[in-house]
């Protein structure tokens, strides 16, 4: 797909060597061009673009997949235009998951600039469980004591088992004071499958600390077996 002034083309290529050079003649150089936007052909890719066909791509390509690597792949810039176009996607984009790749995305930029970690705990607003265990990731990523200040508030409030056990699992991944006791706390919540229980022990390991022994050695009882 190639965006040539206000004229978007569709153009289809037939391979037929292993190794193959295509010339496809333009009138002038191209706003953004995307090799299978739609994600039809399974494939391992490079395909090196500059930040503008990035942003382009994730404002206005039809397609969810192509969005969404356009939302991960302007991780490598992380400049205010990025920025600002990620934190409108993972706002307003009609798919929950372009918004779950931008925040991915800003989480790994936020690790860089703490600065964007209130912006990012505030996209969690109105959004669906799944988006807002993806705020929960992001913070984690992020890491740090305003980042854990989110994330102790998204234990203590949010219904969602999975989206609680992501939040700890950031906790347990910042390693600070305080954190085996803030996972011990939770042990007893029940959860669909036990998933709660399961990123509990996940980020007990994390954090190396011996008086997860017992708890461990005692949730292998019998008692426990589901």
């Amino acid at each position: 797909e190639i965006v040539v002034g206000a004229r978007r083309l569709r153009l289809p290529i037939d391979l037929k060597e292993r190794r193959e050079t295509i010339q496809i003649p333009l009138p002038s150089e191209p706003r953004y061009v995307a090799l299978d936007p739609e994600h039809d052909v399974l494939k391992l890719m490079e395909f090196p673009r500059s930040g503008e066909e990035l942003l382009y791509g994730l404002s206005r390509s039809p397609f969810a997949l192509e969005r969404v690597r356009c939302a991960r792949e302007l991780g490598a810039r992380a400049d205010r235009e990025a920025v600002a176009a990620l934190f409108r996607a993972a706002r307003r984009d009609r798919f929950w998951g372009v918004r779950i790749a931008a925040l991915a995305t800003l989480g790994e930029i936020g690790e860089r600039n703490p600065r964007l970690i209130a912006r990012v705990a505030a996209l969690a607003k109105g959004q669906k469980p799944r988006v807002r265990r993806a705020v929960a990731w992001a913070l984690g990523w992020v890491g740090g004591d305003p980042a854990l200040k989110h994330l102790k508030r998204i234990v203590a409030t949010e219904e969602s088992p999975y989206n609680v056990g992501m939040a700890l699992l950031g906790i347990a991944r910042a390693k600070k004071n305080g954190a085996f006791e803030a996972l011990r706390a939770e042990v007893g919540r029940e959860s669909h499958r036990e998933v709660l229980k399961q990123h509990i022990f996940e980020g007990m390991t994390m954090l190396k600390d011996p008086r997860a022994v017992t708890l461990l050695i005692e949730h292998t009882r019998l008692e426990h077996k589901n």
